[in-house]
């Protein structure tokens, strides 16, 4: 039995690092589920994550070495299949231009923050039986999800999974010919575990359960992607159905996020309004540049003609998203105006 000469992961982290191998179980098959986190302590409930500090783990899963072949799937016990249903080959070794797909990788262990997040969302996933095969051959979904089992052949199909984890419940139930959907929940974390049609020996996929919403399949490029974690330390793990499990460290710092201000004021505006204030004031508001800035009927006007470069000043602060600013630049000028600078016109009085 061939076994998995290295799994070479390049990843993407948002703000983070990527840590080494931690180490790898290859076997000859995942036939045995496995519990996320089993023994360890529970984490206490974090509080709701903040979309504006989380991070996402990005990367490519690698084949190296040479790739099984894959075999022609003789489908000829069921005319139907071998008659309307496209060529069919093994699925156990995905590899595209050294890129391996149908790779389950989450979260194995992390903050409590990340441990404890909710689901993103309530819908089933779908796994579907099309041409006498699974598809897709690898699924995964958050404990307490649903799957949703179609039969879009016309031929009569079976779904039997074989679950090791107390919780799961056996699933084996017929479909016949463009059947209706079989909705069933899976209620714990469970690795790999099998799915079989009884009537298609060649039939078969793999139901992944996380116990956190931080999971992914990989593409046929290889590729994944796990958006929305909070800062911190990880473990990873990588399953393949074939080559078992391996683990690595990952850190996602925490996104810093800058908000831009889109200015409102044009650069027109600006240039006049230092030589001809009152001028570039009638014509922004005949154009409608103060309707943004909640300026418009005749007072922005009156302002215009008896204030000008107090209401230039007020709409450049504004425009910086400076508000508090202008005001502060308000009172402290009228303080200079009635102290310090009216005190000096007096003197000045006097003298003459």
């Amino acid at each position: 039995m061939r076994r998995m000469s290295g799994w070479l992961m390049m990843a993407v982290l948002a703000g983070g690092a990527l840590a080494g191998l931690v180490g790898c179980k290859p076997n000859d098959a995942v036939r045995q589920g496995q519990v996320v986190g089993k023994g360890a302590k529970e984490e206490p409930a974090a509080p709701p994550l903040d979309p504006a500090t989380l991070g996402a783990v990005s990367g490519t899963v690698h084949f190296t070495g040479k790739p099984p072949q894959r075999v022609k799937i003789d489908m000829s016990m069921d005319p139907v299949c071998s008659m309307t249903a496209a060529e069919n080959f093994a699925e156990q070794y995905v590899v595209h231009e050294g890129k391996l797909a149908d790779v389950y990788v989450y979260v194995k262990s992390g903050p409590a923050a990340a441990m404890s997040a909710a689901a993103h969302t309530t819908g089933p996933v779908v796994l579907d039986q099309v041409g006498c095969r699974y598809t897709p051959h690898v699924i995964a979904l958050m404990r307490g999800g649903t799957v949703e089992f179609r039969n879009s052949d016309v031929t009569m199909h079976n779904i039997h999974t074989m679950p090791t984890i107390v919780g799961n419940e056996t699933i084996d139930v017929s479909q016949g010919p463009k059947g209706a959907p079989q909705v069933k929940q899976f209620k714990q974390p469970e690795v790999m575990m099998p799915v079989r049609c009884n009537n298609h020996p060649w039939m078969n996929a793999f139901i992944n359960v996380s116990a956190t919403p931080f999971f992914a399949v990989t593409d046929e490029a290889g590729h994944f992607e796990i958006k929305g974690l909070p800062a911190g330390t990880y473990t990873l793990a990588v399953v393949h159905e074939k080559m078992g499990e391996q683990t690595m460290t990952v850190t996602v710092a925490q996104e810093l996020t800058i908000a831009l201000i889109s200015h409102r004021l044009p650069f027109w505006f600006l240039v006049f309004a230092l030589f001809l204030p009152r001028i570039a004031l009638i014509v922004a508001w005949l154009q409608g540049v103060l309707i943004p800035f909640h300026l418009h009927g005749i007072i922005p006007l009156l302002f215009a003609i008896l204030l000008p470069r107090v209401l230039i000043l007020f709409l450049i602060y504004v425009d910086q998203g400076l508000s508090l600013w202008f005001v502060i630049h308000l009172v402290v000028a009228l303080l200079v105006w009635g102290g310090g600078g009216h005190q000096v016109r007096r003197r000045r009085y006097r003298e003459v």
